[in-house]
């Protein structure tokens, strides 16, 4: 009886094929007979599969050695027995043939007997082989939709085929298994046609008997035997991810007993009504600050019967049960963290935010089955574990992109892990998700990427290797003030950061093709027309000393020329700020935030490799070893007292500011040294109250946004340009029902106002204003009018895919617009957005965009007219 967690996926066994064959061929010479002994040893995969904690490849070789051999004790046999009797053997029955060849053309003619849409759908799919996002475009609707014609219109199919034959699947499954096979190497069958009288069935109509084949098989080994418990049927769907279908319930390993179908990730078909396993949702809760939402999978198929609470940290642990579609409705109380399901068959992809309920909208939670995975990273070279390395699932780019529901509240569920001192890591519950991918990235080595696995598996090996030297390499040494060797010293050129070895030496291959240097210039020439110099300044860093610098001298074209080898001298000991903060009255301010304006860059933490952002680090925050690396503060005790380690012997810019209302004192030019500054804090720049009203560009009012001051406490800079800022809120209130708002101790200066919304796009009103809301609201303070944008949701589909990879939008005065992509509680947000395979992701825009603009690189292609509407997601093709 085959147990259905351990049933291999069709896909698994078509990733062995072409190494199944290869072994066939080493063990019969015959090439007829090592293709008969690979269909069995598949056909024995399906009928009697491995246990799951055996791995698939080592089981497949065991098998088909034992076919192999009772195969020549048969051969053996069959030769004795052919030389007694010395008469040839009859071929296959006439009839046998004659009912092959119907059945083959059956499945044509069941595929043109379809109904449309699902007819022409999967035409264009097996025969056309289009891809969904193709067909989409061809038949102006979503790729949800293409996706759910496949799967009903396969699983339609199938229905025929198996009526047509009495209801068993074995009967059309026998005479489509022979189809399967094709030449050595290839993953799809030959470009020959394959004649059958008046029926010539070419490669396209092979891949969709492959399919049929492979998803009948499964179905009719697993509903093999008395126990119907244990049966699993497996459709097309299972191969072709499937969209929405009502009302079909992703339940995985749940149903009632004497069904014969079991829905999960990787098995699901569509299920009528009478046959749907009843899920109630938990009681709605009373209060009307219920929370509710909808979990579905990757497919988009809605998950009953999970439970869903807040995630780890949460003050409530209130949970609830997701009944029919997927919904569910929990007390939202006091409770902080999003939304997650706890359950042994499904694992969080996407977490749900908290939606206000007066915004009509829903928190959306995405999941997928789990599987355990772990290993080990070494060192390609030396087979050496890796320390350190930084593993990661990451969800393919264009993950958002098939989802029909909208995201905008959905955030992220990172997984990412570090190997400890003898390389290994685990994920416990990495998510099934086809083209994800697994990422490695450690310093000195090439980063990196493969396709996540989708089998469970603790035995990986990921083995890095390092880069090939590409031109001059330069190296040095860091030694502290009496000579000695300082190891794990940071060293900096740009950008790039090394470590140094146990010799206290490092190296830069100056020619390197991937580097953060030679990326942020790509960077700074695409967006700002300019490309910095080629860095020429080492700059060592080590805890307890200040840094040594090397500023190499350049040559009449401004390029650098090094030494064969540098050492860099750390200095003595770094310097210190101290002082107090104090109220208008001159008494202590506790709790304050103070920090340097203006702290002296290094570099970016992390592997350029990799292809990721870098971590940007100052100097300072090296020097003192603890703190935020983005943005270090310290607080002031409850004297008002503070104190700035790490620095240089330079003079620097202080601020401080009251985490509750925002206030900020500035002081420039402090001397590093100093240990009896006062900062100030100017209580006399305060409205003691903002009160206005938020509308719409139609002037209407609009309630439920929400409006909070804000600042940009502080600015990462690297060689001058802004690369990262750090903000700071404080409490805020919402819009009534007629728009209006109130808030108290607002600062004049340094803050501006953020408005943000369900149905709005996020307004900072004031930030880039000299003279901040002081310069806005003047002494108009008590009936301000706030115009915001409303949030209209769209996503771009291109027929020809590389006619564009880029788009920007215009309002009706040929302004360009910012456009948003939530995710979560936090937005990207640019002018110009990205075109992935002639596709974006789901975005939104204000409800005054009139024209999209295409773009290829930086040169315009075409414009085109667009209409958007509030509360309506829009597909965009120009």
């Amino acid at each position: 009886m085959p147990n259905p967690a351990s049933t291999p996926h069709p896909e698994l066994l078509l990733a062995q094929a072409s190494w199944v064959r290869r072994l066939a061929r080493t063990l019969v010479a015959d090439a007829h007979l090592a293709e008969d002994l690979t269909q069995d040893t598949f056909v024995r995969a399906l009928e009697h599969p491995p246990r799951a904690d055996q791995p698939l490849r080592g089981w497949l070789a065991t098998v088909m050695r034992n076919l192999a051999a009772q195969g020549r004790r048969g051969e053996g046999r069959r030769s004795a027995r052919e030389a007694r009797a010395a008469r040839p053997e009859p071929g296959d029955a006439s009839d046998d043939v004659v009912a092959r060849v119907a059945t083959q053309r059956g499945v044509v003619e069941a595929v043109l007997a379809l109904d449309e849409p699902y007819r022409t759908t999967l035409l264009l799919r097996y025969f056309e082989e289009l891809p969904p996002r193709r067909i989409a475009a061809r038949q102006g609707v979503p790729v949800s939709t293409v996706k759910t014609r496949l799967a009903r219109g396969i699983a339609a199919l199938r229905q025929r085929l198996d009526e047509s034959h009495g209801g068993d699947g074995k009967a059309w499954l026998g005479a489509l298994l022979p189809l399967t096979r094709w030449p050595e190497g290839a993953w799809a069958p030959s470009l020959s046609t394959v004649s059958f009288g008046v029926l010539a069935v070419n490669a396209k109509v092979l891949a969709v008997c492959l399919l049929l084949a492979l998803a009948g098989t499964i179905a009719v080994v697993a509903t093999r035997g008395d126990d119907p418990a244990a049966a699993t049927g497996v459709t097309a769907a299972g191969v072709e991810a499937a969209a929405p279908i009502e009302p079909e319930l992703a339940t995985p390993e749940r149903r009632t007993a004497g069904e014969a179908r079991v829905l999960d990730a990787t098995r699901r078909a569509p299920v009528e009504p009478a046959t749907t396993p009843a899920y109630a949702a938990s009681p709605a809760p009373a209060e009307a600050s219920a929370l509710r939402g909808r979990v579905i999978d990757v497919d988009s198929v809605p998950v009953a019967g999970v439970a869903v609470g807040f995630g780890p940290g949460a003050a409530s642990g209130a949970t609830a049960r997701s009944g029919a579609g997927g919904a569910f409705s929990l007390p939202a109380g006091d409770a902080t963290g999003h939304l997650y399901v706890d359950d042994e068959h499904w694992t969080t992809v996407l977490a749900g935010a908290r939606v206000p309920r007066s915004s009509g909208k829903e928190a959306v939670v995405v999941v997928a089955p789990p599987l355990l995975l772990g290993g080990a990273v070494v060192d390609a070279a030396s087979g050496l574990a890796i320390d350190g390395a930084h593993v990661r699932v990451e969800l393919p780019r264009d993950f958002r992109a098939d989802f029909a529901l909208d995201l905008d509240h959905s955030i992220d569920v990172p997984r990412s892990t570090r190997t400890d001192a003898s390389g290994r890591f685990a994920f416990v519950q990495a998510p099934r998700v086809p083209s994800a991918r697994l990422t490695c990235a450690a310093e000195g080595f090439l980063a990196y990427d493969e396709p996540l696995p989708l089998v469970a598996d603790d035995r990986l090996v990921i083995a890095l290797e390092r880069p090939a030297l590409q031109g001059t390499l330069l190296t040095g040494r860091v030694v502290a003030p009496g000579g000695a060797p300082v190891p794990d010293a940071k060293v900096s050129l740009g950008i790039d950061v090394r470590t140094t070895d146990e010799r206290g030496e490092f190296s830069f291959d100056l020619a390197a093709p991937r580097s953060f240097n030679r990326a942020f210039g790509e960077m700074l020439e695409l967006h700002a027309g300019t490309r910095p110099a080629t860095p020429g300044s080492l700059l060592a860093v080590a805890s307890g000393r200040l840094p040594a610098t090397y500023e190499a001298p350049r040559n009449p074209d401004g390029e650098p020329v090094w030494p064969e080898f540098v050492t860099l001298v750390l200095g003595d000991e770094p310097r210190s700020i101290a002082g107090t903060v104090v109220d208008v009255d001159g008494g202590p301010v506790a709790g304050a935030r103070v920090w340097l304006n203006d702290p002296t860059f290094f570099g970016g933490i992390g592997d350029a490799a990799s292809g990721e952002r870098p971590d940007m680090i100052h100097v300072e925050t090296l020097l003192r070893g603890e703190g935020d690396r983005f943005w270090n503060f310290v607080e002031t005790d409850e004297r008002g007292e503070f104190r700035l380690e790490g620095l240089l012997d330079r003079d620097y810019t202080v601020e401080a500011m009251v985490p509750d209302t925002l206030l900020r004192a500035v002081i420039p030019a402090v001397p590093a040294g100093r240990s009896n500054l006062v900062v100030a804090l100017p209580e006399e720049e305060v409205y003691p109250e903002l009160r206005g009203t938020v509308v719409g560009a139609d002037g209407e009012p609009i309630p439920d946004v929400r409006v909070f001051p804000m600042c940009d406490a502080f600015r990462m800079r690297v060689a001058g340009t802004i690369v990262g800022t750090r903000h700071a809120r404080a409490g805020g209130t919402t819009t009534d029902a007629e728009g209006r708002f109130k808030l108290e101790r607002v600062p004049r200066n340094l803050v501006y106002l953020r408005l943000d919304g369900a149905e709005t796009l996020p307004l900072e009103w004031g930030r880039h204003v000299e003279g901040g809301l002081g310069e806005l609201v003047g002494d108009d303070f008590e009936d301000l009018v706030i115009t915001v944008a409303r949030r209209c949701h769209f996503q771009v589909e291109l027929d020809d895919p590389a006619e564009a990879d880029r788009f920007a939008m215009l309002d009706a005065r040929g302004d360009e617009l910012e456009i948003s992509e939530f995710v979560g509680n936090g937005r990207g947000e640019g002018f110009r957005q990205s075109l992935l395979e002639g596709r974006s992701n789901p975005m939104a825009a204000p409800d005054t965009a009139a024209t999209i603009v295409l773009y290829l690189g930086n040169e315009e292609v075409r414009r085109a007219p667009i209409r958007l509407a509030p509360g309506e997601r829009v597909t965009i093709r120009p």
